[in-house]
């Protein structure tokens, strides 16, 4: 409750946390118990404050009830909607890269959430956090196991500059993502670079290079359908393959 309580903002400041803390301490109740009632008894907090943490409780109440009529993807992105959360990424973070790096993440976890949900026969949002959690503990206790012998290196290619690897394998070679979205309807200078950064990630390749795209991905919970990156026609010599100009004109991907 208390990383919640004030974001996004709405009024409830650290002297009214602290009010809330010392009520729920003395009274020996959660502090959620606090808000519920918080209309009809308002600890003496300041009004913004009260208002705040009504709206935190009907914002709340109404995510709960969206959950039990709704599929887990659908309540999430209700919740998301509800709490205006992508304009809170905006307030937080200034760079545009860092703005799109986090809502990617939160996209992310909407996709985890979907594909929990398509492969569970009665799913529950608790059993999907549950699993979360435990299944990071298993993968990072993996991965320091794999540090100590021969591992795969996983990198971008921008990290990958200077270094030369056996076997490279290249994966994401669709437009949206190499080229880079942001690249996308630029000027010829922005493919270009991308262009450039292809060629790094191929020639990092000694012995074998494997590449790879998706026909599709799970974006905001939901399977959308990808195009191959013009770089792979260009490699291939087909550049007057039809959707080679398909993949050119996607620059509202």
């Amino acid at each position: 409750v208390l990383r919640i309580i004030n974001r996004p903002a709405r009024g409830v400041g650290k002297k009214a946390i602290d009010q809330l803390i010392a009520a729920s301490t003395k009274r020996k109740i959660p502090i959620w118990e606090l808000i519920e009632k918080i209309e009809s008894e308002t600890l003496g907090l300041a009004t913004a404050a009260v208002s705040g943490l009504a709206k935190l409780k009907d914002t709340i109440n109404d995510c709960r009830e969206t959950m039990n009529t709704s599929t887990l993807v659908d309540s999430v992105m209700a919740m998301l909607d509800r709490t205006n959360y992508q304009r809170e990424i905006e307030r937080l973070y200034a760079e545009p890269e860092d703005r799109e790096s986090r809502w990617n993440t939160v996209q992310q976890v909407v996709n985890a959430i979907g594909s929990y949900e398509g492969e569970s026969k009665s799913p529950m949002l608790g059993e999907y956090l549950d699993q979360m959690l435990l299944g990071d503990r298993e993968v990072n206790d993996e991965k320091e196991k794999q540090l100590r012998k021969n591992a795969i290196f996983l990198m971008t290619m921008h990290a990958a500059k200077g270094l030369e690897f056996p076997e490279v394998y290249l994966v994401g070679l669709e437009e949206g993502i190499l080229p880079h979205h942001r690249s996308l309807g630029e000027n010829d200078e922005g493919i270009a670079e991308e262009r450039r950064l292809c060629y790094v990630g191929v020639t990092r390749a000694q012995d074998s290079l494997t590449m790879s795209m998706s026909l599709s991905r799970m974006k905001w919970g939901k399977a959308r359908q990808r195009l191959p990156s013009r770089f792979l026609y260009e490699m291939l010599g087909k550049t007057d393959h039809p959707n080679y100009e398909k993949a050119c004109q996607a620059a509202n991907l």
